[in-house]
């Protein structure tokens, strides 16, 4: 796949190179090719050259992206990390950025003594409507409030996200 693609950076036979080895060594590296082939395009457009890669003509790569989250950011700087882990071997110094994003993780919310209650109480007061009721509704009349209670009881997640 790395031949498919014509970089247009001064980094682009560096760029192959780093894609082949990664392939020779039994990768894939599908998304780090298309991750590196927006790098080509980012190094081409500010025109760094053939240079090493610095924290300063880095400094834009590693800013997180309007559009995107922090697991794609994450993944950016992972793989311009390999890529200058990789230039470093080849005696061209190069920049290693810090990998310091976390991902984002939602807020629980942890329910109360009275909220588990009333949980419980919706839950087995839930009844069967006459006309609708089916073999499938049957059994959740009847098996979930055991569910919920075998989920409560094993430490399972009693938390709205």
């Amino acid at each position: 796949m790395s031949k498919e693609s014509i970089y247009k950076s001064e980094l682009a036979h560096h760029i192959t190179g780093f894609i082949d080895e990664k392939r020779a060594l039994g990768y894939k590296y599908i998304n780090g090719f298309r991750i590196m082939r927006r790098f080509d395009e980012y190094w081409a457009e500010h025109r760094y050259g053939e240079t090493g890669l610095t924290a300063d003509n880095l400094a834009d790569w590693i800013q997180k992206k309007e559009c995107e989250g922090s697991g794609q950011l994450r993944n950016r700087i992972i793989v311009v990390r390999q890529f200058s882990s990789y230039l470093n071997g080849l005696c061209i110094p190069s920049y290693i950025p810090p990998l310091d994003v976390r991902r984002e993780r939602p807020l629980r919310h942890l329910l109360s003594k009275p909220e588990i209650k009333a949980l419980f109480t919706q839950i087995d007061s839930h009844a069967l409507s006459g006309k609708g009721s089916t073999i499938a509704t049957r059994r959740m009349v009847d098996e979930y409030p055991v569910l919920f209670r075998l989920n409560a009881g094993f430490g399972g997640c009693l938390s709205i996200v």
